[in-house]
């Protein structure tokens, strides 16, 4: 058997995103009965773009572990959805299918996700960003990355985005490629491990331990970074004791997502701007 971790596009023939698709270099366009029946049975128009990992040489997509799928089509075809899905064997429909409409931010987001898989960093880059109000008028930000990976976050969790208004939020720019969100008039940009890193215990633990894999070095860093900001002793984090900072410092314990938050923000920085100052006092 011929195995390839590379990831291929595959889109129909006749699909409106097709030079998008031709332009990534391991990509197929075929009959959209090939791709999936259900795109050629339906009188609805559909655009189904498939990002897949070859398991053999045969075309036929059911020899394909199926990382995701865009579709672009209109509201009635969500009643197809399921369908779908079991064609493809999906489980589940969130963190693999994504659906669009047939406006021009639809293209863009197709766009951002086939460049993602180009430089081989789909986990990395946002695609899709959203703010959003419910009915208690609790706000929410929806990120899809570009491996179809799906956030919900309450900016309240975010430090620098803790005390901005519904209004001063919706003012956002998400960048060509999916590298950051910024907010211009706040001079605020976060990349996509700066909302995982608040909402996923395990990758913020993973990103620790990347810094350094020792809790006492890792300890060591924080005690460094904050003797080398003079103004900052160990009573000044509010909320967090002296004595369990001095137990990060002496690196006795992990500091918790809560309490990095607590420090970094008493910096002025988000917690992944607070990793990278720890990683440059490493490399000194």
């Amino acid at each position: 058997m011929n195995v390839t971790n590379q990831t291929e596009i595959i889109a129909p023939k006749s699909s409106v995103y097709a030079n998008e698709v031709a332009a990534y270099p391991h990509s197929k366009l075929l009959d959209k009965s090939k791709i999936a029946p259900i795109l050629h049975k339906k009188s609805i128009r559909i655009d189904c773009i498939v990002f897949a990992k070859k398991a053999t040489k045969k075309q036929n997509l059911i020899d394909h572990k199926v990382m995701g799928v865009v579709i672009v089509a209109d509201d009635k075809f969500k009643d197809y959805l399921s369908e779908i899905a079991s064609f493809f064997s999906i489980k589940e429909l969130k963190n693999k299918i994504l659906l669009l409409d047939e406006s021009s931010e639809s293209k863009l987001i197709l766009r951002r996700i086939i460049n993602a898989y180009k430089i081989q960093a789909p986990s990395e880059l946002i695609a899709k960003f959203s703010v959003y109000k419910e009915e208690n008028d609790e706000v929410f930000l929806q990120i899809t990355a570009a491996d179809f990976t799906e956030l919900t976050i309450n900016p309240k969790t975010i430090s620098a985005l803790a005390n901005m208004t519904y209004d001063q939020l919706l003012q956002f720019e998400l960048e060509e490629y999916g590298f950051n969100v910024c907010w211009p008039k706040k001079d605020i940009h976060l990349n996509l491990e700066s909302f995982k890193i608040v909402t996923d215990q395990k990758f913020m633990k993973k990103r620790m331990k990347e810094i350094e894999k020792d809790k006492k070095e890792f300890g060591a860093l924080m005690k460094k970074y904050r003797e080398s900001s003079s103004e900052f002793t160990q009573k000044d984090f509010g909320g967090i004791s002296d004595r369990q900072i001095r137990k990060y410092e002496n690196g006795e314990n992990y500091p918790s997502t809560e309490s990095l938050q607590t420090i970094s923000a008493t910096y002025g920085l988000t917690i992944n701007d607070y990793f990278e100052k720890l990683a440059q006092m490493r490399n000194k």
